[in-house]
């Protein structure tokens, strides 16, 4: 579980610029950065059994909380601990055990995304955003009852190379 202490605006900080959005970002895709360019698994191991390199990023909204998580492989917990350090140093990172969300009696939803055109083509990304992207997700999970949860998943990994050289950025 991933702690922020809630920034206070400084006293020169009081109008809020789509600059001053974009570089905090942008602190944020360092670290989405360094996943990428992280080896990814190869071999008859990985073919066999599958790949255990992914990394999920969760925003977990229960109890009238929202809550920060990062999963991550045993072996790349200490890299991505440096990676929220280095890029976020008041973070505190805490080791808990898995959360729960659900209820014997709640109804289950789920849904995911994908894009109408293939994958190699981008997305809209927050340097083309004039709002926060996080906003809009924070604000309906902020809404929810006392008996309602919510959770956002995202899970990356790296790409093969072979990907990436047929798919040059």
């Amino acid at each position: 579980m991933i702690r922020l202490p809630k920034e206070k605006p400084k006293e020169d900080d009081k109008e809020f610029t789509v600059q001053k959005l974009h570089e905090e970002i942008a602190v944020a895709e360092t670290i989405f950065a360094g996943i990428g360019g992280l080896s990814a698994q190869k071999g008859f191991r990985s073919w066999f059994f599958g790949r255990d390199d992914h990394f999920s990023f969760e925003i977990v909204a229960s109890d009238k909380k929202i809550y920060f998580y990062v999963i991550t492989p045993k072996a790349n917990a200490r890299y991505i601990e440096q990676q929220i350090h280095a890029n976020y140093p008041d973070a505190l990172i805490e080791e808990v055990e898995d959360y729960n969300i659900f209820s014997r009696r709640g109804e289950v939803m789920s849904n995911w995304l994908k894009t109408k055109k293939s994958f190699v083509f981008p997305l809209k990304t927050y340097n083309k955003m004039e709002t926060d992207p996080m906003n809009s997700i924070v604000n309906i999970m902020s809404k929810l009852e006392k008996d309602e949860s919510m959770v956002v998943q995202v899970v990356v990994r790296s790409a093969l190379s072979r990907w990436q050289r047929k798919f040059p950025i």
